[in-house]
């Protein structure tokens, strides 16, 4: 049993080996793809130890000492200078913007951060130019990921979170609910097309 807001500590004290170090001891390769902070509760979950689901600079690093191969989403602000030169050191990679994100053909460990907390919405994404341009859809995070981590010869382990569904929820946005459900739910290169003409007739593109 853990307590609401505690990452793998239990009532009593024991830190349980989380699913990341069961998918390490197999050699798996291991990933986590979000429009969260990537060091947001669901995805420490998979993979850290610590007494405070708030501790995210401390969960940024927890994932480095873990050996998280691919994590994709928001929150750079969790990820200070030091700790970025810590992530190169160890071979990774660093991207921040969709193109960048998009040119990745090696395979290689993958850190991309692309907002300082979180993701836009996919209703905001679309309907700004300049935040389309530089931002990833939840879909191409996860291709991306899916085509590192499937090279490995020992199979992989993949969290994908549409972390965003949940805070449109809470805000009782329900254009912004359904496009970011819709965006979870894509398995191509389409996406929605730009709300238009004051009714949420047009709301959802092919």
């Amino acid at each position: 049993r853990i307590q609401n807001g505690v990452i793998n500590i239990t009532t009593d004290g024991r830190k349980p080996v989380t699913l990341l170090q069961k998918m390490k001891a197999a050699k798996k390769m291991t990933g986590l793809v979000t429009t969260a902070t990537v060091t947001h509760a669901t995805p420490a979950g998979f993979v850290a130890t610590l007494p405070a689901r708030k501790l995210q600079p401390e969960i940024a690093q927890q994932y480095l000492e873990r050996g998280v191969d691919v994590i994709l989403g928001g929150g750079w602000v969790h990820f200070d200078n030091n700790l970025k030169a810590a992530y190169q050191k160890f071979g990774y990679k660093i991207v921040q913007n969709r193109d960048d994100l998009l040119a990745i053909k090696d395979k290689q460990p993958l850190l991309g951060l692309f907002a300082e907390k979180y993701i836009p919405f996919e209703i905001d994404r679309i309907n700004t130019p300049e935040t389309k341009a530089v931002t990833p859809t939840l879909n191409e995070m996860s291709q991306i990921a899916l085509a590192q981590l499937s090279q490995s010869s020992e199979g992989f382990f993949l969290m994908i979170e549409g972390g965003r569904i949940d805070h449109a929820g809470h805000a009782n946005d329900s254009a912004a609910i359904l496009l970011e459900q819709i965006a979870f739910d894509a398995d191509g290169e389409t996406e929605p097309e730009k709300p238009s003409g004051g009714t949420n007739n047009n709301l959802v593109g092919p």
